[in-house]
């Protein structure tokens, strides 16, 4: 989807779904069954500019000692990108290569299924506002935007969030691997966040946040494997101040022959 305004939907389900917009993202729930054709997706071979991520500053976005590489043609990848400039999304085409099969489709709020939204002209901000996210098997999520609001449930193997204000989790998020939070200013945290493995070992989580870290709720690493599998580390870099609340919970534990992380 390449918008020069605001994106709003209330669901879709199908493959790797890649939101460009020069507004705010504000949509219900997605479902994200498999990867996609090089020819449908970001990847680096037909979209090069947009498949290597950077920061504000021009440099790399790197995350878990790598640079972030977007390719929805290689994994199930939802990607969303709010606040975009408008070059970089070039003139929306209209709708092309829509496939109105149970797999690929867009739904209304009574899950009838509807095309795909027009182009959207008229920018509110550069906020995204997801309600609930599931990416399937060695999947990725990337979101962008001005603040980030998790408000549901976001299922996925990698998670990345980069904000240029603040990233506000208030639902749950459960992932097999790594999970890192950029944000310009803050960071809060006031509901479930866990990493997980019943295999092998657990994903790392990492804050990098320019002002305040708040943590309200719980974090969790673990390694359920009965075997050996390590728990991940839980790391935090403030500008200003991390402040944990009352009752918090952050834990990285290994429940079998592997070892804890630090914390």
């Amino acid at each position: 989807i390449r918008s020069q305004g605001d994106v709003k939907f209330s669901s879709y389900l199908g493959s790797s779904l890649h939101i460009l917009s020069g507004g705010s993202v504000d949509i219900g729930s997605v479902t994200i069954v498999a990867k996609d054709t090089v020819g449908d997706t970001i990847n680096p071979i037909s979209t090069p500019d947009l498949a290597y991520i950077k920061r504000t500053d021009g440099t790399p976005l790197i995350a878990d000692g790598i640079p972030l590489i977007i390719d929805g043609s290689k994994q199930p990848t939802l990607d969303i990108r709010a606040g975009m400039d408008a070059t970089a999304i070039d003139i929306p085409p209209g709708t092309s290569g829509y496939n109105p099969s149970a797999f690929e489709s867009f739904f209304d709020d009574s899950f009838s299924r509807v095309l795909p939204p027009d182009n959207n002209p008229n920018v509110t901000g550069s906020d995204i506002n997801i309600s609930s996210a599931t990416v399937g098997s060695n999947g990725l999520i990337f979101l962008r935007g001005g603040n980030v609001n998790v408000k549901g449930f976001l299922a996925t193997d990698r998670l990345i969030i980069d904000s240029i204000n603040d990233i506000t989790i208030n639902g749950i998020i459960n992932t097999s691997g790594n999970i890192t939070f950029f944000a310009d200013e803050n960071i809060n945290i006031l509901n479930f966040v866990t990493t997980s493995s019943e295999t092998g070992n657990a994903g790392n989580i990492t804050f990098f946040a320019d002002k305040n870290i708040s943590i309200k709720g719980i974090l969790n690493s673990v390694s359920t494997s009965s075997e050996t599998g390590n728990a991940g580390n839980i790391t935090f870099f403030a500008g200003d101040k991390i402040s944990l609340g009352d009752s918090v919970s952050v834990t990285s534990n290994a429940n079998g022959q592997g070892d804890s992380g630090k914390i």
